[in-house]
């Protein structure tokens, strides 16, 4: 999704002294952060688990074209040492 925002006054002054302290490399940057903190104040999701679902989501995509091996547990648990 494409949003246009216009800031002026204060909020523009706080994006650009993020951006000059080194706190985010872009403005867009600074915004998506401030997105998911609200969604997290309002506990929409953690963002956490938000990236984590995303994963698996992608994950689940490339499995279903081929992409991905899926393995048993019992590979798993040999790939890594597990007994």
């Amino acid at each position: 999704m494409d949003v246009l925002v216009r800031f002026t006054d204060v909020p523009e002054y706080i994006l650009e002294y993020l951006i000059e302290k080194g706190y985010y490399k872009t403005k867009a940057e600074a915004i998506r952060s401030a997105v998911f903190n609200l969604a997290r104040e309002y506990h929409i999701f953690d963002k956490e688990e938000f990236l984590l679902k995303q994963k698996l989501s992608e994950l689940e995509e490339k499995r279903k074209k081929g992409k991905l091996k899926t393995e048993t547990l019992k590979q798993v648990k040999k790939k890594y040492g597990v007994k």
